[in-house]
C-alpha cells in the first residue's frame, strides 16, 4: 500500500504551483507541484515504490454566503408577525362586540389603539466575486537526485582532481551500459571529498541544477564500478 506524506502549501503556492523538496522515508526528493486544490494527491515514483503526497492548503475554508437566506427569513418573519397581529385583533374585535351586546345601555367601550410594527431593516450581502487566474508557464523542473541503489551510464574519468563530464544518466542496473552504482548520496553540497568516509567508494560524481544562472540544487554521489569499471 503506497505511503502517504502530508505537504502544507500557502494559497499562492497552491494556485501557481511550486517546486518543493519533500522529506520521504527514502530521503528528501525534489517534487514539481502543479496548481492544485486543498486535499489533492500527488503521486511520486521512487525506487521503493509510489509515495502519495497529500496537499494541505494553509487556512483553506469554504466561503459562506448568507445574503439570500437572511433576506428570505426576514420576509417570512414579517409575514408571520402581520398574520399574528391580524388574528389577535380579529379575536379582540369579536370578543368586544359580544361584550357590547350584553352590556347595559349607556356603557362606553374604550377605543382600541393599534400601533403597526416597525419596518424591518434589511442588510444586503454582496456575492463573493469570482475570478480566474491567467495561464501560468512554469520553468522546466530541476534535476532530481539519483537515489541510493540506482545505476548510471556514461564514463567518469579516472582522475584524482575534479573534471567536467557529460552524458552520465540513470539507467537500469541490468542494462548493458550500466557502469556505476550509487552507494551513497550527499545533498546540498558539491564537496566530493565527503565520499572518502563511505566504504566501497570507487568514483565520485557531482551534479547540480541551475535557474537563471543560480544554483538551486546540488548533489554528490559516491559510486562503485560495475563489471569492467570496477576498480
Amino acid at each position: 500500500m503506497p505511503i502517504e506524506v502530508p505537504l502544507t502549501l500557502t494559497p499562492q503556492q497552491a494556485a501557481q504551483g511550486v517546486i518543493q523538496i519533500v522529506q520521504l522515508p527514502t530521503g528528501p526528493v525534489t517534487v514539481r507541484i502543479p496548481p492544485v486544490q486543498n486535499g489533492a494527491v500527488i503521486t511520486v515514483p521512487t525506487a521503493e515504490g509510489e509515495v502519495l503526497i497529500r496537499i494541505q492548503v494553509a487556512g483553506a475554508r469554504p466561503p459562506a454566503s448568507k445574503g439570500p437566506v437572511v433576506g428570505l427569513f426576514a420576509v417570512l418573519g414579517l409575514a408571520a408577525v402581520l398574520a399574528l397581529v391580524f388574528a389577535l385583533n380579529h379575536h379582540s374585535d369579536s370578543t368586544s362586540s359580544a361584550s357590547s351586546d350584553s352590556s347595559p345601555s349607556g356603557y362606553a367601550r374604550p377605543t382600541d389603539t393599534y400601533s403597526p410594527p416597525a419596518a424591518p431593516t434589511y442588510h444586503y450581502v454582496p456575492p463573493v466575486p469570482r475570478f480566474s487566474l491567467p495561464p501560468i508557464t512554469l520553468a522546466p523542473p530541476p534535476v532530481l537526485p539519483h537515489i541510493t541503489g540506482t545505476c548510471l551510464n556514461g564514463k567518469i574519468p579516472d582522475s584524482t582532481t575534479p573534471v567536467s563530464v557529460s552524458g552520465v544518466h540513470e539507467v537500469s542496473c541490468t542494462a548493458a551500459d550500466a557502469h556505476y552504482k550509487v552507494i551513497h548520496v550527499f545533498y546540498a553540497t558539491s564537496d566530493m571529498e565527503r565520499c572518502r568516509s563511505i566504504d566501497g567508494t570507487q568514483y565520485t560524481f557531482s551534479e547540480r541544477s541551475t535557474r537563471g544562472g543560480l544554483t538551486i540544487n546540488q548533489y554528490v554521489y559516491c559510486l562503485e564500478g560495475i563489471g569492467s569499471y570496477a576498480r
